[in-house]
C-alpha cells in the first residue's frame, strides 16, 4: 500500500517533469528521457537526455524536475524508494554500480523505464513493475 502512494508519486513527478524537459527543448514528450544511476557517494546521479542522447550530463533532483525549491522535500521522500527499486534490480544481473542505469521515458501518457548494463539494454518494462 505504501508503495503505491509512491509509485503515484514518482510517476506523477516523473510525468511533470518529462513535460517541462520537452516543451523546454521544444520536442514530444516522447523525445525526453531521465537516466538514473546509483552512485555510493551522491546517492542517485540524473541526466537528461534528448532522443536517446545525452543533453545535461550531470543535473540535480531539482534540476530534472524544473523547481527552484524542493518545498515539500520531495527527493528526500522518493529518493530512498527510488534507489531501493534500483538496488533490487541490480542484484538481477551481474554488474556493479558504476554500468547499471535506469531510463525513464513517456510513452501512452504513462512512464516506462528501461534498464541497462552498459550500453546494453537489458530490460524494458512499465515503471509500476519494478515497484512490484
Amino acid at each position: 500500500m505504501l508503495n503505491d502512494v509512491f509509485l503515484d508519486l514518482v510517476k506523477a513527478d516523473f510525468l511533470k517533469a518529462i513535460d517541462k524537459h520537452a516543451k523546454k527543448a521544444g520536442v514530444g514528450n516522447e523525445d525526453i528521457q531521465i537516466r538514473i544511476k546509483l552512485d555510493a557517494e551522491e546517492g542517485l546521479i540524473y541526466a537528461i537526455f534528448h532522443e536517446w542522447k545525452i543533453a545535461n550530463p550531470k543535473c540535480t533532483f531539482k534540476e530534472v524536475m524544473c523547481i527552484q525549491l524542493d518545498v515539500f522535500n520531495k527527493e528526500g521522500m522518493l529518493s530512498p524508494h527510488i534507489h531501493a527499486m534500483l538496488l533490487k534490480q541490480l542484484s538481477n544481473y551481474d554488474t556493479d554500480t558504476d554500468n547499471f542505469s535506469a531510463f525513464l521515458f513517456q510513452r501512452n501518457k504513462t512512464i516506462g523505464c528501461a534498464l541497462y548494463v552498459g550500453s546494453q539494454p537489458v530490460k524494458v518494462c512499465l515503471l509500476s513493475d519494478l515497484f512490484t
